[in-house]
């Protein structure tokens, strides 16, 4: 946001990059997604993730996008 406000847009990219190409940003978001209030709540997948190797296979899912 920091980045944005001062208009470092080659920052804002690398930091983009960075986000989306981290497995740590990645597993955090399975994380929350799973950890949350509304966790047995299907997504727009329609799928649920409850176990260890359910999450492990969601996140190697992102990391093929």
């Amino acid at each position: 946001v920091k980045a944005t406000i001062a208009k470092k847009w080659n920052l804002v990219k690398r930091l983009q990059y960075l986000l989306t190409h981290s497995f740590y940003a990645k597993a955090i978001a399975v994380k929350k997604v799973t950890q949350n209030k509304g966790k047995r709540t299907p997504g727009v997948d329609n799928q649920i993730w409850i176990s260890d190797e359910e999450k492990w296979n969601g996140i190697n899912r992102l990391s093929e996008s």
